[in-house]
């Protein structure tokens, strides 16, 4: 068994503290949403609903398993997913919003192969009934396919009371197709971890000059 010297040790604890300074910078939790990715009820190949169970609706939504002349390939999670004509849905979480965290809502948007105009939609991100992200159709997929959205927030040392909520809608004449809604919330490192990171590596080799010389005076 090899005996770790004190350049060794102060070498692993340096690595150590890399290691998890890149793990909080890359890492969040996953908030709770009911019914992310719609198989909720489970319905038979080409089978749809007109609600959908744990959100809240206005207008024509539903869950849809969409068979395979409506899409290329799979569809992103499972087997259904969600659908919008010209209605809005939401979900009040049971999350509140925190301080000094990046909040990033997440989900994917279908264009049907039978669709002859691409799908206009919205996305909000709300905290007790105050918006605080908002897109608009930032993403068209190639007819068939299926492609990102993204929102992103970051709340700062103090916040807004209330829950958070998501809200989905049609913008378009033509149906909204979307699965596997997503809410992160990573905490923002103060400082940023870039900067830990960064000075971490410029006292490696001090430390390790000093942990040299150290071991000299002893040897002597």
């Amino acid at each position: 068994m090899k005996t770790l010297t004190p350049t060794r040790t102060m070498t692993c604890l340096l690595l150590a503290v890399l290691a998890s300074l890149a793990s909080q910078s890359s890492f969040g939790t996953l908030l709770t949403i009911v019914n992310p990715s719609f198989e909720n009820p489970v319905l038979n190949n080409g089978g749809y609903t007109s609600d959908i169970p744990g959100w809240q609706q206005v207008g024509g939504a539903g869950v849809f398993w969409p068979d395979s002349g409506l899409f290329t390939g799979s569809v992103p999670d499972g087997n259904q997913i969600g659908y919008i004509n010209n209605a809005s849905i939401w979900q009040i979480l049971t999350s509140t919003l925190q301080p000094n965290t990046i909040y990033t809502l997440s989900f994917n948007v279908g264009w049907r192969i039978d669709d002859p105009l691409p799908p206009i939609y919205a996305a909000n991100l709300l905290a007790g009934g105050t918006t605080l992200a908002s897109v608009v159709t930032p993403v068209t997929p190639q007819q068939g396919y299926w492609a990102t959205v993204t929102a992103t927030y970051t709340t700062g040392g103090t916040v807004i009371p209330g829950y958070l909520e998501i809200q989905l809608a049609n913008q378009g004449i033509d149906q909204f197709d979307f699965d596997n809604v997503s809410l992160n919330a990573k905490v923002s490192p103060v400082p940023e971890a870039s900067t830990m990171l960064a000075g971490a590596l410029a006292l490696l080799p001090v430390g390790l000059s000093t942990l040299r010389m150290l071991r000299k005076r002893q040897v002597a």
